[in-house]
């Protein structure tokens, strides 16, 4: 397996951007859709204290301009295209609240979306998107 890069930009979404360094993953909302950023930041920080399956957020500081979580990495396309058709995506992709009504958690499955943190479990990097189970 290749050694991550200590420090990394990511710009390929659409509401923020995120800055990889170290062990954390910093979430900054995008100038062009500032709100839209900002409330995912802080639907991510709730939604982080309720399933261990969603990647852990350390902070959410100044009504949502900065999100600091636990950095994992995206699988990719080719490893989550192993663990989906493996059925191990299944358990991120839906889960049975106490209403027993399924629902993602996961707005766009994908091996972007879907990442190892370092303690080898798969966890959801972005949930920051309305869904049903809000």
């Amino acid at each position: 397996m290749k050694p991550r890069p200590w420090l990394r930009l990511c710009q390929d979404g659409r509401y923020r951007l995120v800055i990889l360094i170290g062990s954390l993953a910093i979430k900054l909302p995008r100038y062009s859709l500032f709100a839209d950023g900002r409330r995912q930041n802080v639907r991510e920080r709730a939604r982080s204290q309720t399933d261990p399956a969603y990647c852990r957020v350390r902070a959410c500081l100044f009504g949502g301009m900065v999100m600091v979580a636990e950095r994992a990495d995206a699988i990719g396309k080719k490893e989550y295209a192993r663990l989906d058709a493996a059925g191990e995506i299944d358990e991120l992709r839906n889960r049975r609240p106490e209403n027993g009504r399924p629902y993602s958690i996961c707005h766009e499955p994908n091996g972007r979306n879907i990442g190892r943190h370092r303690d080898g479990r798969l966890v959801i990097l972005d949930y920051g998107d309305e869904w049903e189970g809000t």
